[in-house]
């Protein structure tokens, strides 16, 4: 048996490896080999604070894209390279990429309008991914915790890699009357889509 006992509280997301190994996130993201044995650390976004939004960043929702890349979301999305090995498990030599969102808890990057919508990816406000799939075309697709299901364009080459061809935009949700204005991005106002 495996022991899913972690500092953490409950498995929100999880996904099978090209090896089978299981990959499941609680806020921090751990590894279980195929072949079992205990929970191995992945990723934590405390030990990354270059590339998480606040000291505090958790990520939830886990998917893996064409290139076996992982991408974890949490107040951003963040694109995780395998090591020499080809898996994402913890090893140092993985890389890190922040794909979407703008990190420091004062967003001074962040731009308008609609949380960014329309704007680079990696220039916008997401507010806490809780569900994410990568789309045929390479595209990020995810649910965004203020009531919205969001997609970040690719660029050329296919991907969602952090590049500013990347666009955010919201293709579903909420839109609260109190904005300035309405976005052309929400189908409701109340998100009864």
């Amino acid at each position: 048996g495996v022991s899913l006992m972690t500092s953490t509280t409950e498995v929100l997301s999880m996904l099978l490896d090209q090896n089978g190994d299981l990959l499941f996130s609680s806020g921090t993201v751990y590894r279980v080999p195929a072949a079992g044995g205990n929970p191995q650390l992945v990723f934590a976004g405390s030990q990354h604070p270059d590339i998480a939004a606040t000291p505090y960043d958790r990520f939830w929702a886990l998917a893996f894209d064409r290139d076996r890349h992982l991408l974890v979301g949490g107040f951003g999305v963040i694109r995780i390279a395998p090591g020499a090995d080809g898996l994402v498990d913890g090893s140092p030599d993985e890389t890190f990429t922040r794909v979407g969102g703008v990190t420091g808890a004062g967003l001074a990057n962040y731009s308008q309008p609609f949380s960014g919508d329309g704007r680079f990816a990696t220039e916008s406000k997401i507010i806490l991914t809780y569900q994410m799939i990568v789309a045929a075309d390479g595209a990020v697709v995810f649910t965004d915790q203020n009531h919205r299901v969001r997609r970040i364009d690719p660029g050329p080459d296919g991907l969602v890699n952090g590049d500013d061809e990347e666009i955010i935009t919201t293709i579903a949700g909420y839109y609260s009357s109190s904005d300035a204005g309405p976005s052309p991005f929400a189908t409701s106002e109340y998100g009864d889509f």
